[in-house]
């Protein structure tokens, strides 16, 4: 986790979100998020106001219109190998749990 990335913006959430592992970031409807990185593959980085929780979350979490801006920022091709390698990890966890 690169705490050390650029603010895109602070953004307030509108939906609910359990994170699924240690790489995404729990939410509840009314917290501030600073967003810190530009979404990719559905998916949001960014850190709690007031917080040191940090990771990924679905972008339906956020209003679409706050999106806007951040969307037409210039894309940090890290944050998206990232973001694919840990969806790829989290595919390989749901097949390797699933029952015969």
């Amino acid at each position: 986790k690169n705490r050390n990335s650029r603010i895109l913006k602070t953004v307030t959430v509108i939906n609910d979100y359990t994170s699924k592992d240690d790489q995404e970031l729990s939410l509840k409807k009314g917290d501030k998020i600073i967003i810190r990185g530009t979404p990719t593959c559905g998916f949001c980085e960014g850190q709690c106001v007031g917080s040191s929780e940090f990771g990924w979350f679905p972008v339906e979490c956020i209003d679409q219109s706050e999106l806007e801006s951040i969307n037409n920022q210039k894309v940090d091709s890290s944050s998206i190998i990232k973001n694919r390698e840990r969806i790829s990890l989290n595919l390989e966890k749901k097949i390797e749990e699933k029952p015969d």
